[in-house]
């Protein structure tokens, strides 16, 4: 058996018929508006496969025309889902609804509902494709960006939380002074005074006479001198 699509003209007017030639004999049926769209719920989905994964391309497809919408209903739903984001974009993303409005006004002569006797054609996305690039260019840049702040918020989670170890005691915050400035007598001093404070004399006396290297003239608290 063959297949064609055939426009013929009647009174003025270009008819699109589907024919399809079998050993029984010819069947011939008359793609109107209505089957024409049912036939670009396949189609754009089609030039969508072919942009991402450029697998089946052809001169000429030869597809026939759908004539019920169950033939259609999954790629058939994909068309609708992306009209309704294009159109939640107007509303939400303006920027981004020029895209969607550009994909489909482009196409819409040629992939709506006035029959033309090819169903597909490569050539028809070439317009249409700068906008699908260009979504893929900015939904990129927008990944790269979020794993960008995520690895910017993870890190300075990591700076807080060691921060808190930090601060768990004073002996830890005064060793991490002391760590990051080893030239700095009051954070020895302060050191020293921890362990005053806990009646720990022999700890504090490095301390003490290292804060004293460093500053001769370091002010010590009067009880230092008990």
């Amino acid at each position: 058996f063959g297949v064609s699509l055939d426009s013929l003209e009647q009174g003025g007017a270009v008819i699109v018929e589907d024919t399809l030639y079998t050993e029984a004999g010819v069947v011939r049926r008359t793609v109107g508006p209505l089957e024409y769209l049912y036939s670009q719920g396949r189609a754009i989905p089609f030039y969508l496969q072919l942009t991402l994964f450029p697998v089946g391309q052809s001169l000429d497809h030869g597809w026939r025309a759908s004539f019920s919408l169950a033939e259609v209903i999954w790629p058939g739903i994909v068309v609708v889902l992306l009209l309704g984001l294009t159109i939640w974009a107007i509303f939400k993303a303006p920027r981004l609804s020029f895209l969607g409005g550009w994909f489909f006004l482009i196409l819409a002569p040629t992939s709506s509902i006035l029959p033309i006797r090819d169903i597909v054609f490569e050539h028809r996305m070439y317009l249409p494709l700068a906008a699908v690039l260009s979504a893929i260019v900015l939904g990129i840049f927008a990944l790269l960006k979020s794993w960008e702040g995520a690895g910017k918020r993870e890190s300075m989670q990591m700076t807080a939380s060691q921060g808190l170890m930090v601060y768990r005691s004073d002996f830890a915050m005064w060793q991490d002074v002391i760590d990051k400035n080893p030239r700095h007598a009051r954070a020895y001093h302060g050191m020293a005074h921890s362990f005053v404070m806990r009646d720990d004399w022999e700890s504090a006396i490095p301390y003490l006479e290292k804060t004293i290297k460093l500053d001769p003239e370091y002010a010590f608290k009067p009880y230092y001198g008990k």
